[in-house]
Parts: structure tokens; sequence; C-alpha cells
């Protein structure tokens, strides 16, 4: 790459200026219905955003071809990890979770907290997949996460 001018450099950075401070990626919380008090407990929870669910290769003549999208995707599924209390806050939600059919009818994922926020998602259909939880007699640095997958739908509305 060659050198750039000052000028031009200046001008990127006008650019970036313009467009505000970037979104971090810990500025979340995740508030699910009936079980708001674990909003401090996620660690990890994959944010919607709405997508095709693919591509559909469409032949042409003399062997070209053409892209055709899907239908947009609203069923969404991804990481998820909390922290667990020595209260078992973690198994009691499961436990109560279970009892009520395995699936939390909504929530939000918020960008920042419900008070302060830029931004949240409806999302509903809740169901979680979780693994074994991993315990190790000589790690004595970490707090124990659970982890999975978190399986919603998502439909883009307030």
């Amino acid at each position: 790459m060659s050198v750039s001018s000052p000028e031009y450099l200046k001008e990127l950075f006008d650019q970036q200026m313009a467009l505000g401070d970037k979104s971090i990626s810990s500025d979340f919380t995740v508030v699910l219905d009936g079980f708001e008090n674990l909003m401090i407990l996620f660690k990890q929870f994959p944010t919607p955003v709405l997508s095709s669910q693919g591509e559909i290769e469409v032949p042409g003549p003399m062997g070209t071809k053409v892209w055709q999208m899907q239908q947009v995707s609203t069923a969404l599924q991804g990481p998820v990890a909390m922290f667990e209390t020595k209260r078992q806050d973690f198994r009691k939600m499961q436990r109560r979770l279970i009892s009520q059919g395995g699936v939390i009818a909504s929530g939000r994922v918020y960008e920042g907290t419900p008070q302060n926020n830029t931004g949240s998602y409806r999302i509903k259909n809740i169901g979680f997949v979780w693994d074994t939880l991993d315990r190790d007699v000589e790690n004595r640095t970490q707090v124990v996460t659970p982890t999975g997958t978190v399986f919603y739908h998502y439909h883009d509305e307030d």
C-alpha cells in the first residue's frame, strides 16, 4: 500500500468520527420474562440479526448461474453462557424452566441495560440446551460458567 497523504487520512478520520462510537461487545443485557432477576448472570448471548436463510443456485444458459436469496430466517440460535451462583440460581432457573415446558415465552436483548440502552430486540419462544458443567479441583481461578446453545425466534418487532 502506498503512503497516504495527511489530507486523505483526515478525511477517513472525519468519516469515522461522524459515525460515532463503535458498539462494544460487552455492552448488553438479556432480560427473560419471568426471570428478570437473572439478567446480570448472562455472560454471553447471541444478539439477533435478520438475514436470509441462504442462497439458491439457479442455473442459466451456457453453464452460468445466478443467486436467488431464500426467506429471511426468524428462527435463530447461538452460544450462550451464564454464571452460576452459590445459591444455584442457574440450576433453579433450569428446574423452573423445565417444569413449565422448557420454553420461555419472551424476553429482550438490550444494547446496554433496560434503564440505559441504545436499542433492544424482542425475542420469543426461547429454549436452551446446556452442556454438562466442567469442574476441576485444581482450578481455583474461574467461576462456574454453564455454556450451551439458545434457540429463539426474532421478528424485528418492539
